[in-house]
């Protein structure tokens, strides 16, 4: 497996008046992504969707239960030890991009060589501007380029460092159905090529290319 999680719980502190109550945005979940696994999670807004993927992705720490990343327990091992596998086996996608503004299309898509010894980085990052139609924006930073263009430059910065695991979260919120499509089919090539994808979304275009479909409510996981 590349990624198990085992009766994982988390909650949040919700003030209310003058009392606090805790407000549970996973409740036992469990799930499993195999190589080739494209997970598609569904759900409306505030049902727990997003803190799946961060807790999945090792940027959150659950209350209880267990993440497994390839045969790592990263909320185990120390907080640099956690970034280096993260970095190694995780690549993010974000609705809202989270370019750095101020870098180039090449210089966005380079930085997560930063964190990890990738040697061919550059070489990989120009062959990623090619897969992606951005060669003419290669310099351009992310405030020239159309949603798109910026959501292209984000996948192709999540794919940089090779990464085994893709998680996305509403990565066609911002786009047309042209560029929606473009990143579907992105995902499910990433995935038939030996990786694997955890999306949530509201799109319901990604259930014809994802492999399973879950649905999330009040911060529990129910296959489709």
């Amino acid at each position: 497996m590349l990624l198990e999680l085992v009766d994982v719980w988390k909650s949040f502190a919700s003030p209310s008046g003058k009392s606090a109550r805790s407000v549970e945005a996973l409740r036992g979940v469990n799930l499993n992504l195999a190589p080739n696994d494209f997970v598609a999670v569904h759900g409306p807004s505030g049902c727990g969707k997003s803190t799946l993927l961060l807790t999945a992705g090792a940027m959150l720490r659950p209350d209880r239960g267990q993440v497994i990343i390839g045969a790592a327990k990263p909320y185990e091992l120390s907080p640099d030890a956690c970034a280096t596998l993260r970095a190694e086996n995780v690549g993010f996608v974000f609705q809202q991009f989270h370019l750095v503004p101020y870098l180039s299309v090449l210089d966005n898509i380079l930085a997560p060589s930063l964190a990890t010894k990738l040697s061919s980085a550059h070489q990989r990052a120009s062959a990623l501007i090619s897969q992606f139609g951005l060669e003419s924006r290669r310099d351009h930073v992310p405030a020239k380029l159309s949603s798109g263009e910026r959501q292209r430059c984000a996948l192709a910065r999540a794919l940089l460092n090779q990464p085994k695991l893709l998680m996305a979260d509403e990565p066609t919120g911002n786009l047309d159905s042209e560029n929606a499509q473009i990143v579907l089919e992105s995902l499910a090539q990433f995935a038939s090529s030996g990786g694997a994808v955890l999306l949530v979304t509201h799109d319901e275009r990604a259930s014809r290319y994802a492999k399973r479909n879950f649905t999330m409510q009040a911060g529990e996981l129910a296959e489709k």
